[in-house]
């Protein structure tokens, strides 16, 4: 079974993002080259920390480059902000070159650039970054332990955009684990933040991850919808990285209508763009997928070439979720080439991969995030009511008040007319 892409969504580390909402990533690009020649000091630093971020999803080479010159510069002047979030730009480096290890030192590290700089969104940042890669690793409990933390942090300063990362993230776990409703409404909490922040990026992300929840249950018509406006949007932004993710997720759209040339087509544009990019991680997932759609076209020795190449990648990466997959596929490829051997060893690494990802401790922890976020929204819808009320009254007292003072001031006046009158009678 081909398998889609989802999001988890990383901080922007120092919000120029915001500052231009309007326009595309190009222009975010061109707009902050121009600003890095004319600024100084530390504003000179988070421009090239925010410039690596931006080129991370179209040029990983110059994002690296960026965050390599923020670093010595950083270093010069001491500055522990401008050192974390460099690390957190080349931790994201080696995360799409797919060397899990390297990129959670550079998240760990910069946790503590941040922590001893006291910089609480940067806290908040790099422990998402860190739970990201426990989830590459199916390792569920540690991931969520991260989120938690960095959900706490984000709840603290009242960081509405890196809260609703959160819950995309945590949303993404719910989904790997067929939690599909509680994933819907983090997802759908999220992009209702994003979209009020005018963040295009994590909108169209958080659309791909909601076409994944219908997709996962067989609504494929409602999953292309969620996927189409995400490729539109990721389009218009020049976002690569995303375009790719949305490319695979309708090439398997395709591929489960059995129209396995469509289907490729699709997959094969996905390829280009991650070669381009030098994202291995993705490229492992769809080399897999591209194995299910020759083994489907009973092109069998093409598709244990491609499977091959997804479990290389997977086992380099640490990747249990694509290892999975791999030897899933594998089992079935040697039954029909009649390698019955290596498709039974196949088939029970599979099985064992299947059962490690599954964990009822997690369960119980999503349980626990769900009841505490369930509790937030009743607490503020009471607080809303209460506040919406006091307005009422608030309202209807003024109103009061003014009815008050007009019949007050009418009974004046009469008093004074009548006076007068009476004056005028006696003179």
């Amino acid at each position: 079974m081909n398998y889609n892409l989802q999001h988890l969504i990383k901080f922007n580390l120092i919000g120029l993002m915001l500052v231009l909402p309007l326009i595309g990533n190009a222009g975010i690009l061109d707009s902050l080259q121009t600003q890095v020649k004319t600024l100084r000091d530390t504003a000179k630093i988070d421009a090239y920390n925010e410039l690596s971020y931006q080129a991370k999803n179209t040029d990983i080479e110059t994002s690296l480059c960026y965050a390599d010159t923020a670093l010595q510069l950083s270093k010069q002047k001491s500055y522990l902000r401008g050192i974390g979030n460099a690390y957190i730009n080349i931790g994201n480096y080696y995360r799409i070159l797919g060397d899990n290890e390297k990129a959670r030192g550079c998240y760990k590290w910069a946790y503590i650039q941040h922590k001893n700089s006291g910089n609480i969104k940067g806290i908040s940042s790099a422990l998402n970054c860190i739970a990201s890669t426990y989830v590459i690793e199916a390792n569920f409990n540690r991931a969520l332990k991260y989120f938690i933390l960095s959900l706490d942090y984000a709840q603290k300063i009242k960081d509405r955009r890196g809260v609703a990362i959160t819950l995309n993230n945590i949303g993404v776990i719910n989904l790997e684990l067929k939690n599909f409703g509680k994933a819907l409404e983090y997802y759908e909490e999220a992009y209702n933040t994003f979209k009020e922040l005018e963040d295009k990026t994590s909108m169209a992300e958080t659309l791909n991850n909601i076409g994944n929840i219908y997709h996962t249950q067989g609504l494929r018509t409602e999953a292309l919808r969620y996927y189409s406006q995400s490729l539109e949007m990721n389009r218009l932004l020049g976002n690569s990285k995303g375009e790719s993710f949305v490319l695979n997720n309708i090439g398997l759209v395709y591929f489960e209508n059995k129209e396995y040339n469509k289907s490729l087509k699709y997959y094969i544009q996905t390829l280009t763009i991650n070669e381009k990019l030098g994202d291995k991680q993705s490229n492992t997932i769809t080399y897999i997928n591209i194995a299910e759609c020759y083994y489907f076209s009973s092109m069998y020795f093409a598709a244990k070439k491609y499977a091959l190449l997804g479990l290389q990648m997977a086992t380099e990466q640490g990747d249990k979720i694509s290892q999975s997959k791999a030897y899933g596929v594998l089992s079935r490829i040697y039954d029909k080439l009649g390698e019955y051997k290596l498709a039974l060893e196949s088939y029970k690494n599979h099985v064992a991969f299947e059962d490690s990802l599954y964990n009822e401790n997690v369960r119980q922890q999503l349980e626990d995030i769900d009841s505490k976020f369930q509790a937030e929204k009743i607490e503020n819808e009471r607080l809303m009511a209460q506040i919406n009320n006091q307005n009422l009254q608030q309202s209807a007292n003024n109103g009061l008040s003014l009815a008050t003072i007009a019949g007050v001031t009418l009974a004046l006046l009469g008093v004074i007319v009548l006076g007068f009158y009476f004056f005028r009678r006696k003179s």
